[in-house]
């Protein structure tokens, strides 16, 4: 049997394509730790104060959202259907572990005086539970959604979408 000798560019077609599986392979097998994320948010008016509606976070983060309002709202969570009261000039916390991937709509619940006060656009007397009938995703939740006392000020309840929770895998 010959000697066999590659030459340089026989050589190359072999090594190009082993390293860049090598370093697809590298990539697929690195693990992301889980991260502890904080984000503070604020409401006035019932309004969400700056730019940032979309929180973006990845799958297992741990999520604590600082909440501020001016009014006495609730703040539920949907999909992870978690709720944190309001005080008017308080903060409240909100935290938990992004399990589920997806996105997730924020909203305020209160009382229609509270947020008409606040400047409220007519909703036509839609409160929480009529629009429980609407066919709008997850809307269907409103229908058995109980707010608090504090937050509806005994009244019948509005709602407003004021951000977004993104779950990236």
């Amino acid at each position: 049997m010959k000697n066999m000798k590659l030459s340089s560019p026989n050589l190359a077609l072999l090594l190009i394509p082993a390293l860049t599986f090598a370093a697809l392979l590298a990539a697929s097998c690195e693990d992301r730790e889980p991260q502890d994320l904080s984000f503070s948010m604020s409401i006035e008016g019932g309004e969400l104060v700056g730019d940032e509606s979309t929180l973006t976070v990845n799958q297992h983060d741990t999520v604590t959202i600082d909440w501020t309002s001016d009014l006495p709202l609730l703040v539920h969570l949907h999909g992870y259907n978690i709720e944190t009261q309001l005080d008017a000039g308080e903060t409240a916390q909100m935290s938990f572990v992004a399990d589920a991937t997806g996105r997730y709509d924020i909203y305020i619940h209160a009382s229609e005086s509270v947020l008409a006060g606040a400047g409220e656009p007519d909703m036509g007397g839609m409160t929480s539970d009529s629009m429980g009938s609407m066919d709008n995703g997850d809307a269907g939740e409103h229908r058995d959604h109980v707010m608090t006392d504090e937050a509806t000020n005994g009244g019948g309840g509005a709602e407003r979408l004021i951000a977004t929770l993104e779950v990236r895998p």
